[in-house]
């Protein structure tokens, strides 16, 4: 059965990378705070997620409206989810040392 859980977004910030010489790329880098968990921070890849249309995206993201956005936030929540689920996952390793 899914869980709901209240997620608080921290900062939502796009950032430019070049993974191949002149070869620009738009990420959204965003950082959230879930229940008992640290702030954690996923990164969703505009230039691949909208294409030609990506000046457009970050527009309607930044005004909060649009079709563009509504896909955004789609792929967001995702992100989210599959970081929550991974982090919920992750078995740490615990050790004893001396001092």
């Amino acid at each position: 059965m899914p869980e709901e859980v209240e997620v608080t977004i921290l900062d939502r910030s796009i950032i430019t990378t070049y993974p191949r010489l002149r070869e620009a790329a738009r990420t959204a880098v965003v950082t959230y705070l879930a229940p008992n968990m640290p702030a954690r921070t996923v990164r969703i890849p505009l230039t691949e997620l909208f294409g030609e249309k990506e000046e457009q995206a970050e527009k309607e993201i930044a005004a909060k409206k649009g079709d563009l956005y509504a896909k955004y936030i789609e792929a967001e929540d995702k992100a989210i989810q599959d970081d929550i689920r991974a982090y919920k996952a992750y078995k740490p390793e615990v050790k004893r040392i001396t001092i």
